[in-house]
């Protein structure tokens, strides 16, 4: 009996240990579920992101293509031209041009330039950090500088160039996600703010700063008077200019520009050895070309001292505009470029939208 009795005690305690194991097997076959189950989700979520990187990178792209501030429509002459010409802008004339400077050495030609744009291409790279976003913006421009020398006394062409050249333009775009106004519940991208645009071809010549001040004519004399922009090469290209607190100007307003040059050299020996240039416009159909002089003439002090200057009156918005958005295309251009055959095309280019009204 006791034996027995043993004996189903051995039994019994045998299969508890059985039941303890299958459920230790059990408890064990669901924590495998529940990890699965997790490592499954994380893999889904990881995917989703994903795809929500890629659409916003889309949506990003899409605002870039339909925003007036960006892009480099209005750098193309398309013809060679005068240092000043004007197609399409509103104007009110006002003030002089600076044709001096286009004279070949020794005046016998009236020199026609310009730049001819034939292939364009843009690649943009994203850094997204939650509900901000920069885009690093990289054009790449291929096409024709033309050179047109006129002959003074019969207009004829007596001589023309035209130089092949691939030309890189960068700046940065900030991207903020915020409220949509039309709908509380989703939010939208936008540009936030961006920087000067920089690029050109060649290497010897570069922008140091840009200056734009108020025209003073105290004491019966025109003269600089308040700062209004300025940017220098040491951190243009990396200071963010507000997307709602463009440069604006007024109609027919007169301001000064300033831009300051180096050349690496050697340099053209005539005047300071470059031409200065203030590109702006949308589009090649709507655009002018200022010509800035270092001939000590007009706005500039000084002559040849690599600081290129113009009195601007600001142009019109368009004809049943009040306000619209244009592109200022700040150049340096090397004079043997222009004047030396077989040199390469050497130019530095900084621009930037700018906003234009009525009074």
């Amino acid at each position: 009996m006791i034996v027995m009795a043993r004996n189903k005690i051995v039994i019994s305690e045998t299969a508890g240990k059985q039941k303890g194991n299958q459920k230790r097997k059990e408890n064990k076959m669901k924590k495998i579920q529940i990890i699965f189950i997790g490592l499954m989700v994380f893999a889904i979520g990881c995917g989703d992101l994903g795809q929500n990187d890629a659409d916003i990178r889309a949506e990003l792209l899409l605002i870039l293509d339909g925003d007036d501030a960006m892009g480099i429509d209005g750098l193309d002459d398309q013809d060679p031209a005068e240092g000043d010409y004007n197609e399409g802008v509103e104007l009110d004339e006002g003030l002089a041009r600076i044709v001096i400077d286009t004279l070949w050495p020794g005046g016998e030609y009236h020199i026609r330039f310009g730049r001819r744009i034939l292939d364009h291409s843009r690649e943009v790279e994203f850094e997204i950090d939650g509900d901000t976003a920069i885009g690093f913006v990289s054009h790449s421009v291929d096409g024709e500088f033309h050179i047109f020398a006129l002959d003074t006394l019969t207009h004829e062409i007596a001589d023309s160039v035209i130089k092949p050249f691939t030309s890189i333009f960068n700046r940065k775009v900030r991207f903020v996600q915020g409220e949509n106004p039309n709908n509380p519940d989703s939010t939208v991208w936008r540009v936030d703010a961006l920087t000067i645009g920089m690029g050109g071809a060649g290497n010897k010549v570069s922008i140091s700063s840009i200056s734009i001040y108020e025209i003073s004519t105290e004491n019966d004399s025109v003269s600089h008077g308040e700062l209004l922009y300025n940017f220098n090469a040491d951190d243009a290209g990396d200071i963010f200019l507000s997307r709602e607190d463009l440069p604006s100007f007024t109609f027919r307003h007169p301001v000064l520009i300033e831009m300051d040059v180096t050349n690496l050299g050697p340099e053209f020996p005539m005047g300071s050895g470059e031409w200065g240039l203030f590109h702006y416009g949308r589009s090649r159909h709507l655009k002018g070309r200022r010509f800035l002089n270092d001939a000590g003439l007009w706005a500039d002090g000084v002559e040849n001292d690599n600081t290129f200057s113009a009195y601007w009156r600001v142009h019109g918005p368009g004809f049943g505009h009040d306000r619209r958005i244009f592109r200022g295309f700040f150049e340096a251009l090397d004079m043997s470029s222009v004047f030396v055959e077989e040199e390469n095309l050497h130019t530095s280019v900084w621009w930037f939208p700018y906003r234009v009204s009525r009074p």
